[in-house]
């Protein structure tokens, strides 16, 4: 799923990673794509996603 917003994945561990979503946003903010991601992450997996670092 993550490979839909960039292909500029780094792995961190088993459950983080880095996303670079520079060239993705198209006038849109890095925190409204945590939610889109998170909200997305817990309706397909039913797993809860936090997102921390979005700066």
């Amino acid at each position: 799923m993550l490979l839909e917003y960039t292909d500029k994945i780094e792995r961190f561990s088993i459950d983080e990673c880095f996303m670079d979503m520079t060239e993705y946003l198209m006038k849109d903010t890095l925190i409204n794509k945590a939610y889109e991601i998170s909200h997305r992450v817990k309706k397909e997996f039913r797993v809860y996603c936090k997102h921390w670092n979005c700066a």
